[in-house]
């Protein structure tokens, strides 16, 4: 990425700010370019998100399976965790 448009992204100031609320980052932050300062996204950009998505989830699966908590996110179905009941 540019060095100058590196200066305005999101991605580092978030993720310098996950690992200091003490979350642990899966993987590199990505930034995706958006059509003035609210967007909607570049042409293109939605399926580079959705890769970065993925790519995340699959690192979070990896990780978790050796963690008894987030076994409710992967267990979830319908957004409710499946030791919960649905209303």
């Amino acid at each position: 990425m540019n060095w100058f448009i590196n200066l305005f992204t999101a991605a580092k100031p978030l993720s310098r700010k996950l690992r200091k609320l003490g979350g642990r980052q899966l993987v590199p932050p990505a930034s995706f370019f958006v059509v003035g300062r609210q967007g909607p996204l570049h042409k293109g950009e939605i399926e580079r998100a959705k890769t970065w998505t993925g790519i995340l989830l699959d690192s979070f699966r990896r990780t978790a399976k050796s963690s008894r908590r987030a076994d409710v996110f992967l267990s979830t179905e319908g957004g409710v965790p499946s030791n919960q009941e649905k209303p």
